[in-house]
C-alpha cells in the first residue's frame, strides 16, 4: 500500500453518532406522519454525523465528479453500443449536453470529468482533466484487467481529485462513472 493511500486511510473519521442522534430526536418532535421524509432526513442525519454540526448548514458550493474509462469486455458483446461512445460523452459533458450535465446545472453543481483510461486522444476540455493511465482497460475474460500498479495509480488519482475539489472549496462531491462496459465490470 502506497503512503497516500495510507495516510487518506488514516485521516477518515468515523461518524459522529452524537450529532446524528441530536438531529433524529429533533426531527421526531416535527409534527409529521410517521417516518414522512425519513429518506431525506436520515440523509441529514448522517450529513450532520460527517459534518460535525447540527443544525447542518446549506451546502451551498457542489460538484459532479465522473471517472471516465472504456472498459476491455466490451470485445466480448456485452453492450448494445460501440466503445467509440465513451469518448463521445466526454465531448457532450464538455458541451453540458448529456442528461447528468443539465441536472447539475439545475442544481447548481459544477461537473468534473476525470478521464482515467478513455480510448483515444484526450478531449481538450477544462472540464476534462486527462489522468489517462492507459487506453482502457484489458479484457478480464482473458485475464486481468488491470495490473496492480494501475488499480492503485488509480485509487490514488481519486484520492487527489477528493483532495483537489477540498482545496476549491467544494462542501459535497457526487461522484458517479462512465464507460461503455461498465456493467458488465461491476458484476
Amino acid at each position: 500500500m502506497t503512503n497516500i493511500i495510507k495516510s487518506t486511510i488514516n485521516s477518515i473519521k468515523p461518524l459522529d453518532e452524537t450529532y446524528r442522534k441530536k438531529l433524529y430526536a429533533y426531527h421526531k418532535t416535527l409534527l409529521m406522519p410517521e417516518d414522512a421524509l425519513s429518506p431525506i432526513l436520515s440523509y441529514v442525519e448522517k450529513l450532520a454525523a460527517i459534518k460535525r454540526e447540527n443544525p447542518v448548514h446549506v451546502l451551498k458550493k457542489k460538484v459532479v465528479v465522473l471517472f471516465a474509462a472504456d472498459h476491455g469486455v466490451v470485445a466480448e458483446g456485452v453492450s448494445a453500443y460501440p466503445q467509440e461512445v465513451t469518448r463521445q460523452m466526454l465531448q457532450s459533458f464538455a458541451n453540458e449536453w448529456a442528461v447528468i450535465t443539465v441536472l447539475a446545472k439545475k442544481e447548481r453543481m459544477d461537473v468534473l470529468v476525470v478521464d482515467t483510461g478513455v480510448i483515444g486522444e484526450p478531449v481538450l476540455d477544462n472540464k476534462i482533466i486527462n489522468q489517462k493511465i492507459r487506453q482502457g482497460t484489458n479484457n478480464f475474460v482473458n485475464g486481468p484487467s488491470m495490473s496492480e500498479k494501475e488499480a492503485i495509480k488509480a485509487i490514488e488519482i481519486g484520492i487527489k481529485t477528493a483532495e483537489d475539489i477540498a482545496k476549491k472549496g467544494y462542501e459535497i462531491a457526487v461522484v458517479g462513472e462512465m464507460g461503455i462496459g461498465n456493467t458488465t465490470s461491476c458484476f
